[in-house]
């Protein structure tokens, strides 16, 4: 039949099956008889019945057509920051999620030729961890992207893109996906090679830009992490050396993304004249493009207000997370998304144009592109012409 995958390797579903921890007789459940001929390459899935697998292992279309199957950690592991309890953080949804980062830097090696072109790659660079204020410095200095420049931001979700543009730089690529998990606001893979990032879309660009700068130090530390949106889940595990030592780290992966967005120099400078009104609040944390609460770390920090007022105020700041939704009459949330803008959103212009550019070079054919973007050649199409990049 036509639409059979024949280049698949039938070794990847093998390890998909056993990564998601699926035993063979749930999956000859699930599959039927047909299983074993996939597993054994006497017999390849059709597209739809490959989307149906992908679906029940918690893994992307494009890794089953892998050459290898990947050494991975699991995916507790990967993140050592977090304690043992946090574990029960990864459901069904989140692996999926991780399991779809890793797949993407997966094609990050491949696309590249496994070699990172930044000429800053993180992991050759030595920070002056000293101080964070001289770890933030040395970092705007790569980036490009001065203080003043910063503040030239007009919108969040443009300051979000600026700096998720400026750490290519760093060789450091930035996923966004739905992480359906209310709790993490994303995570990052450590790699000497090709590090990642991954951002959940349904956080606010306030909370996402924070984020990026959270796990950003986390890699410059060499670790894979999470950021909890409440680290108190954190403080309040049993207090053991483990777990006090991740609580530590966690702790200055915030106070790091604080001071590099809102450097305390210019904040006490700018505070001078605030008289802490909820309006003026607003004004600050729109001029540094963050959220009213990292405004109100910052005063809280500086012992400008008191922690009776700061949790007053937290309280009422903490929607400042959340993304607005909009719903119908009915009570249905509105649809005002774009599927191709979405997707572009999730892997990013950067990744977008880098799969691109080698298939425009001949590196690689039309049905490799469509599964490194993760999409229909239809779609692939479409995004091409929206680009103005070309015929297809």
């Amino acid at each position: 039949m036509t639409d059979r995958m024949t280049s698949i390797n039938p070794q990847m579903l093998i390890w998909a099956r056993e990564v998601s921890g699926t035993s063979l007789h749930e999956a000859e459940e699930k599959f039927g008889r047909k299983l074993a001929e996939w597993e054994t390459g006497k017999e390849f899935p059709s597209y739809a019945e490959l989307k149906k697998i992908g679906d029940y292992y918690r893994k992307p279309i494009a890794v089953f057509f892998f050459p290898e199957p990947p050494k991975l950690k699991n995916i507790p592991a990967s993140c050592r920051t977090l304690p043992i309890e946090g574990s029960q953080l990864f459901d069904r949804n989140l692996t999926k999620v991780v399991d779809w980062a890793r797949s993407m830097q997966l094609n990050l090696y491949e696309l590249h030729h496994n070699i990172n072109p930044s000429p800053y790659k993180l992991s050759q660079i030595e920070f002056d961890l000293t101080s964070l204020d001289a770890t933030s410095n040395q970092l705007r200095s790569i980036l490009g992207i001065s203080l003043e420049k910063q503040k030239k931001f007009n919108k969040r979700d443009t300051a979000f893109e600026q700096w998720r543009s400026s750490f290519l730089e760093l060789g450091i690529y930035i996923f966004k996906n739905a992480f359906k998990n209310d709790l993490i606001s994303g995570f990052c893979i450590y790699d000497s090679e090709f590090p990642v990032i991954c951002i959940n879309n349904s956080f606010a660009h306030s909370r996402q830009i924070f984020t990026l700068f959270h796990e950003l130090y986390h890699l410059i530390c060499k670790t894979s992490g999470v950021d909890l949106l409440d680290d108190s889940s954190l403080e309040n595990q049993e207090i053991d050396q483990n777990n006090k030592i991740n609580f530590e780290i966690e702790q200055k992966c915030n106070r790091f993304a604080g001071a590099f967005l809102v450097p305390n120099s210019d904040f006490l400078n700018i505070s001078k004249t605030m008289r802490f009104t909820d309006e003026q609040i607003i004004e600050c944390s729109d001029l540094y493009s963050v959220s009213r609460d990292v405004i109100l770390h910052k005063l809280l920090e500086n012992k400008i207000i008191n922690y009776g007022f700061y949790l007053e105020k937290s309280e009422q700041f903490r929607k400042d997370y959340f993304r607005v939704v909009n719903f119908d009459e009915n009570g249905k949330k509105k649809g005002n998304g774009n599927y191709y803008r979405t997707h572009v959103a999730y892997i990013g212009t950067q990744y977008l144009e880098l799969a691109y550019k080698n298939y425009y070079t001949k590196k690689i054919s039309l049905p490799q592109l469509s599964q490194y973007l993760d999409m229909k050649i239809h779609g692939v199409k479409v995004i091409a012409a929206q680009k103005g990049w070309g015929a297809i």
